[in-house]
């Protein structure tokens, strides 16, 4: 189950919103497996730093909105990786999926404020927002444990391969844009050996 905390889908100036601060313990007493919020708009935007001092409970995800429904801006594939980022930093990377802020079609019967066009745009971004920022968190680590596994020189690459590697002690999977740095770091070593 996920719940979504919502402040309401209209464009407007949202001066009256409620602070994340003030409803965050009230929230995280919903039962559920993650907790969606906005965090993308620029009302909300700085309400990171409310998991500072807030704890997520064991075994819950937070999915901040790291897009804004209440714009017709289409946030940048970076900025959306530091939001995300931002978030990993104070919670934890295996505690956080991206999100957007809230619903694009809420009023089903009424004309929509944001454009389809521009809501498939902005979920492209989301997606590779996401995309850049798993980079970021994931692949030094991999590669940091990819490296001390392999840079032994009795270590035989013949069983390395792109995806899955046989070596006790790899991560499951290397990423094809990871293995050619992966060979030159070992060559590189080895050289230097």
């Amino acid at each position: 189950i996920r719940f979504h905390t919502c402040y309401g889908i209209n464009i407007g100036p949202r001066v009256h919103e409620m602070n994340l601060a003030d409803i965050v313990d009230i929230m995280l007493k919903v039962n559920a497996g993650a907790y969606l919020f906005e965090a993308g708009n620029p009302r909300h935007e700085h309400e990171w730093q409310v998991w500072e001092n807030v704890k997520v409970p064991e075994g819950k995800s937070l999915i901040p909105g790291v897009i804004s429904h209440s714009t017709p801006l289409v946030e940048h594939p970076e900025l959306i990786a530091q939001r995300l980022i931002r978030f990993t930093n104070v919670v934890g990377k295996e505690n956080i999926m991206a999100g957007s802020d809230c619903g694009f079609a809420s009023f089903a019967a009424t004309e929509q404020e944001i454009h389809p066009s521009i809501v498939w745009a902005k979920f492209q971004n989301l997606a590779e927002g996401a995309r850049l920022a798993s980079q970021k968190i994931w692949y030094p680590l991999i590669l940091s444990r990819a490296y001390e596994t392999h840079l032994s020189p009795s270590i035989s690459w013949s069983r390395c391969r792109i995806g899955r590697c046989s070596h006790a002690g790899c991560p499951a999977e290397i990423p094809p844009q990871l293995y050619p740095l992966l060979l030159y770091v070992r060559h590189t070593a080895l050289e230097h050996h």
